[in-house]
């Protein structure tokens, strides 16, 4: 599809533009790294990182609004990067990637509104052009040195059940490793680096806007902040370690989260058309590109009852068996649904439990009062700023 034709230098390969065979193949080799019992593993490394946000917000405690993105957006980082990869960073190499990272999205962003910038031949030739690919080469370059000490360590082990048992995690990229190292034909290194490469951009990028959204909101509406203080009190209590099965039990958060999703969604879906789709009053002919609003879709006033309003009973068991199930996508649909949505929400849940057991979030004006821009994600233009002071 054109608009992602865009992004193919940042995304190479991976499972976001990749299709046919190779997408199937990828799918089939990294789904497993997201099943319940891998999520199971990283949810006390979750815990871990949320204190690590929680310590970092200190420093705001009593005073003026701050954007609270860039603080999460590295708690995030570090996240991603321990599931994903395994491996250790120095605050100077977290620093460069957020700054890569962001420095990528924002490039990313001006072009796609800039048609002029839409050739190949001239972006590649202009300022930011020769910066997106400074910025991807960055990661790739990470993630390449991150594959070569995890090689040699698979090398030096004795077998592969010893190298498995150095970590009491499986990341992704050990999983990958330990396939590629029983057939080295099922994913050359290159798409290996894609996916890893893309499985990074869309999991820290996603989940610190949903993150920085809700507290947004937290701080705009504090009988919802209240409410879901509450139900975590009444499930988990004082509780420092707790299961997916906890998280599970947080039904209301459950319901926030997805009016979050709702109103700050992915903006669109692409699909290319491989046969003759039929519609109601026209044929959508197999070759075509589709473009699903997922926006416009979200804020439909056929299937919801308040679509411009911040109203998490949109998700009550009543309102969702009663409205078509293809209204709400946030994570897309289909054989090509999000294969990190569990991963995303378990790691929203376990910061949102974090920061509101430390902190009350305040924040002025309403959800009419924003400005949301977009590019491949939907953000607030103007960040997401809130003041915290101590709960207790």
């Amino acid at each position: 599809m054109y608009a992602y034709d865009l992004v193919k230098y940042s995304f190479g390969e991976g499972l976001f533009l990749s299709s046919g065979a190779v997408y199937r193949n990828s799918h089939r080799l990294i789904q497993p790294t997201f099943h319940h019992d891998v999520l199971e593993t990283y949810i006390q490394l979750f815990k871990k990182n949320g204190d690590f946000l929680v310590e970092s917000l200190r420093e705001n405690v009593g005073k003026e609004a701050f954007d609270i993105f860039r603080k999460v957006n590295l708690c995030i980082i570090k996240n991603v990067v321990d599931t994903l990869m395994d491996t250790k960073m120095t605050p100077e190499i977290t620093d460069e990637l957020y700054f890569s990272l962001n420095r990528l999205y924002n490039i990313i962003h001006e072009r796609l509104f800039k048609p002029w910038l839409h050739p190949e031949f001239i972006f590649k030739l202009t300022s930011i052009g020769k910066e997106e690919r400074k910025s991807a080469k960055y990661l790739q370059n990470f993630i390449r040195n991150v594959i070569k000490s995890k090689k040699m360590e698979l090398s030096l082990a004795s077998d592969d059940s010893e190298y498995a048992s150095n970590s009491k995690r499986r990341s992704t990229l050990d999983f990958l490793l330990r396939k590629l190292n029983e057939n080295p034909n099922v994913m050359s290194e290159e798409l290996l680096v894609d996916n890893i490469s893309t499985i990074f951009l869309a999991a820290q990028d996603a989940t610190s806007i949903q993150y920085s959204f809700a507290v947004l909101m937290f701080g705009m509406y504090p009988n919802f902040q209240d409410k879901i203080y509450e139900e975590i009190q009444k499930v988990l209590g004082q509780e420092s370690t707790f299961t997916i099965s906890d998280l599970n039990q947080l039904v209301y958060l459950d319901m926030f989260l997805n009016e979050c999703l709702r109103l700050l969604p992915i903006p669109f879906i692409g699909r290319k058309v491989t046969e003759d789709l039929q519609f109601e009053n026209f044929v959508a002919p197999a070759g075509c590109s589709i473009i699903v609003n997922t926006y416009e879709i979200h804020r439909n006033p056929k299937y919801w009852e308040k679509p411009n309003e911040f109203y998490p009973e949109h998700f009550t068991p009543e309102n969702v068996a009663k409205r078509h199930p293809m209204a709400f996508i946030p994570f897309s649909a289909g054989p090509r649904r999000c294969i990190g949505r569990q991963y995303a929400v378990y790691v929203l849940k376990t910061l949102i439990i974090s920061t509101l057991r430390s902190y009350k979030i305040e924040a002025d004006g309403t959800l009419q009062d924003l400005n949301i821009t977009g590019d491949l994600a939907c953000r607030v233009k103007d960040g997401y700023k809130i003041r915290i002071k101590y709960r207790n």
